[in-house]
C-alpha cells in the first residue's frame, strides 16, 4: 500500500457498520463520501481549516516518527501500533503499574492519550439528504477519539431553533444560553451559527458575542445542516456544540402556513415583531413554571374582512411505558389537553405577526406539545408545534 493511500484511507476511524456500508473510503475510492465525512467530522465550521482532518494527518506523521524509535512499551513496531495512534492519538504521558516482589520496576506500562476526547465522526448519515445525520460525541465504544485544540471540554446543547419565511427564502433563528456553564464563564465568549446545504455549497456564517443571545441567517428553503458553536478563544476551557439537520420545506404559493413557535421571556414591552422576540429569546425549550412569551408568524392569508380563529393547545406528552399502558386500560388518568381559542383580525399581505403570554405557574412539570392552529374558514388549517419541557 502506498503511503498516500494509507494516509487518506478513512477505514481506521469508521465504525464497523460504516466500513461495511461504504466500502473503501479514500485513496481514490468513494472520494465524494470521504469529502462529506471529513466535512461532517470537522468540529468547528466557524473556524478556518478542518482541525479533525489535520489531526488525522498529524497522527500518521507521529506514527512515522515513532516507527524506528524505541517505545515506552519495549515492543517492536507493528501495524497495530500505527492504527491505534491513527484512531486515538499518541500518548501524552505514561504510567507504570505495580511490579512483582522480585521485580518492582517490571509493572505494565500504560499510555494515556489526550483527555477528555470525543467522537466527531457522524454515527449515522443518509448520503441522499444531509439533514439525516446524527452525532454522539460521547460514544464509548467508538472507532476513533479526538480532543479539540480550541477547547478542553466540549458539551452538547439544545438551542431553540425556529424557521420563518422571508419572501422566497427562509430565515433560521437559533437562540442559546450558556450562562450556567462554568467552563464558559468569561466575557470573551463567541457564538457562531453556520448553515450549509452540503459539503460543496457555500456555508452561511454569523457570529455574536456573549453567553446568551440569538443569531439568524437567511437561506434557501431546502434541507440544510446547522451548526451552533460557542467557544472561548482566550481560556480554551470549554465549548458548547450542536449540529443538526433542518428540513426546510419550500414555500407553496397560495397556501396558508406558519412559522415555528418562538419562545421568549415576556416583559412590560409588548413583542410585535421577530426582532423584539429575539432580544429576550429563550436559549432552550425547557421553560420554568411562570410566564412564557410565544411569538409566531402566519403567511398567505388574503382576507381581512373577518376575524380568523386561533387555537393554542398544550398537550401533555406522557413518559414511560407503564404510564401509557395504564392510560390505555383505564388504570391511570389520561391528561386532557389545555386549549385556548380566540378570534383576531389578520393583516392582509404576506405575513401576520402575533405574540401571546401564557401563565404556566399552575401547569404540572413535564413534557408538553405546544400547538398553534389558524386559517380561513372552510379551508385546511395551518398548524405549527413545538415540544417543550416545563420544569
Amino acid at each position: 500500500v502506498s503511503e498516500r493511500c494509507r494516509w487518506t484511507d478513512m477505514a481506521p476511524i469508521l465504525e464497523p457498520d460504516q466500513r461495511k456500508r461504504f466500502g473503501k473510503v479514500g485513496c481514490g475510492k468513494n472520494e465524494q463520501i470521504a469529502r462529506r465525512l471529513w466535512w461532517l467530522a470537522d468540529p468547528f465550521w466557524s473556524l478556518p481549516g478542518n482541525d479533525r482532518q489535520s489531526e488525522h494527518f498529524a497522527r500518521y506523521t507521529m506514527a512515522k516518527i515513532l516507527e524506528p524509535a524505541r517505545n515506552a512499551y519495549n515492543l517492536s513496531w507493528s501495524n497495530d501500533m500505527r492504527e491505534m495512534i491513527v484512531r486515538y492519538g499518541w500518548a501524552k504521558y505514561w504510567t507504570r503499574g505495580p511490579g512483582t516482589f522480585y521485580e518492582p520496576q517490571a509493572g505494565a506500562v500504560s499510555g494515556h492519550e489526550a483527555s477528555p476526547n470525543y467522537h466527531f465522526v457522524p454515527v449515522s448519515l443518509n448520503l441522499d439528504t444531509i439533514p439525516n445525520v446524527s452525532f454522539n460525541l460521547d460514544l464509548d465504544a467508538s472507532a476513533e477519539r479526538y480532543a479539540p485544540v480550541v477547547a478542553k471540554l466540549v458539551f452538547e446543547i439544545e438551542p431553540q431553533v425556529a424557521v420563518f419565511r422571508r419572501g422566497d427564502s427562509a430565515l433560521v433563528v437559533a437562540a442559546y444560553d450558556v450562562r450556567d456553564h462554568a467552563d464558559l464563564d468569561s466575557t470573551n465568549v463567541s457564538a457562531s451559527l453556520v448553515i450549509a446545504h452540503d459539503d460543496s455549497s457555500l456555508a452561511h456564517v454569523t457570529s455574536v458575542a456573549g453567553l446568551k443571545g440569538a443569531m439568524s441567517i437567511i437561506v434557501e428553503p431546502r434541507p440544510q445542516l446547522m451548526s451552533v458553536e460557542i467557544v472561548n478563544p482566550d481560556t480554551r476551557r470549554g465549548a458548547a456544540w450542536n449540529r443538526e439537520g433542518l428540513m426546510i420545506a419550500p414555500n407553496v404559493p397560495g397556501s396558508v402556513s406558519m412559522s415555528d413557535p418562538f419562545l421568549f421571556e415576556p416583559s412590560e414591552i409588548e413583542v410585535s415583531d421577530l426582532d423584539g422576540a429575539m432580544k429576550t429569546a429563550l436559549g432552550e425549550t425547557s421553560v420554568a413554571r411562570g410566564k412564557l412569551g410565544i411569538y409566531w408568524e402566519t403567511y398567505g392569508l388574503a382576507r381581512t374582512d373577518s376575524a380568523q380563529e386561533v387555537a393554542l393547545t398544550l398537550t401533555r406528552v406522557q413518559e414511560g411505558t407503564l404510564r401509557r399502558i395504564g392510560e390505555a386500560i383505564g388504570l391511570a388518568t389520561r391528561a386532557s389537553p389545555l386549549t385556548i381559542r380566540w378570534n383576531q383580525m389578520m393583516s392582509v399581505g404576506s405575513m401576520t405577526a402575533r405574540s401571546v403570554v401564557l401563565d404556566l405557574s399552575l401547569i404540572p412539570k413535564g413534557r408538553y406539545m405546544l400547538t398553534i392552529e389558524t386559517g380561513p374558514d372552510g379551508k385546511e388549517l395551518a398548524t405549527s408545534s413545538r415540544l417543550i419541557r416545563i420544569r
